[in-house]
């Protein structure tokens, strides 16, 4: 654990908009290697789950928040981490819990500002259960809200559909993913090249099958 002084002090000088813990795991680029300076899976995914657990008892989502902060852009990709030290269940919990909690249709509704449509771009991927990793061609997996979506491109070719089957707020776990109705061997993740191929068999659609239920699989 840091014991630095002001490590939860999100106006302290030495950061900006943000404080020891928003910065600690702002690693997007390199989670792997990021596991490894925690020691292991073990360390990190314990020290993961209190940024994320902490944040929960700040009921406000307009001011910084000393843990995981959701309206922070350093902090959006945190809770896809999980998935990465092989607890893709927690990133489930997590985001299906941000989804539900922290974003609504009040004035409210989404945390901190949009910042150019930030917020609200975080909110739709997490809530169709796929999220880009900046930078690379992967996606990473979560937990669907829409019990089905279909994403269409400008050029009308092969358009994305996501089904949760069994979804509901109880079934927040992934149980298995089919990718045109084979199972996907590389949950929970999933590269862009995928679709290319898809495009380049000829195939008209793409379609993402989760199946979810209310325990725990990893």
């Amino acid at each position: 654990m840091m014991d630095d002084v002001g490590l939860l002090d999100v106006f302290d000088k030495r950061y900006v908009e943000g404080d020891a813990w928003h910065y600690r795991f702002f690693v997007p680029h390199d989670t792997d290697g990021l596991i490894e300076l925690f020691g292991g899976t073990d360390e990190f995914i314990k020290e993961l789950e209190i940024f994320f657990k902490n944040s929960q008892i700040w009921h406000t989502t307009t001011l910084p928040n000393p843990y995981y902060w959701p309206g922070n852009e350093h902090n959006l990709f945190s809770v896809w981490q999980f998935s990465y030290a092989n607890r893709s269940d927690l990133t489930q919990l997590f985001s299906r819990w941000l989804t539900k909690h922290v974003y609504s249709t009040q004035p409210n509704g989404i945390p901190g500002n949009d910042d150019y449509g930030t917020m609200s771009a975080w909110y739709l991927f997490a809530s169709m259960g796929i999220y880009p990793l900046s930078g690379s061609s992967t996606y990473i997996l979560g937990s669907p809200d829409f019990n089905k979506i279909t994403i269409n491109r400008n050029n009308g070719a092969c358009p994305l559909t996501i089904i949760a089957h069994n979804n509901s707020d109880q079934n927040i776990y992934v149980q298995k993913v089919l990718l045109n109705g084979i199972p996907l061997t590389t949950f929970p993740f999933i590269d862009h090249v995928q679709h290319l191929t898809c495009l380049s068999e000829g195939k008209q659609t793409i379609q993402l099958d989760f199946y979810m239920t209310d325990k725990v699989v990893n």
